[in-house]
């Protein structure tokens, strides 16, 4: 787990318990938790991604930024 997804683990589970600090909150199905955590900390990275690349601008999301995007050459 790296830190950005572990960031979003504990910011998930005080929203939801309000425990403080996170990691002594029980948790019910670790798995599907860290694969929600996972997979927000790769949309945050994709969204970073993109917009160093020039795509997009600050406060839209990143389906607004793929649409935007032209359609794939095709092979």
């Amino acid at each position: 787990m790296n830190d950005t997804t572990l960031i979003y683990r504990h910011q998930i589970v005080r929203a939801v318990l309000g425990t403080r600090p996170a990691i002594l909150a029980r948790v019910h199905d670790m798995t599907a938790l860290d694969r929600v955590c996972a997979r927000l900390a790769d949309a945050e990275a994709a969204l970073e991604q993109l917009r160093a690349r020039g795509y997009g601008t600050s406060g839209q999301t990143i389906t607004e930024i793929v649409q935007s995007l032209p359609p794939a050459a095709t092979r």
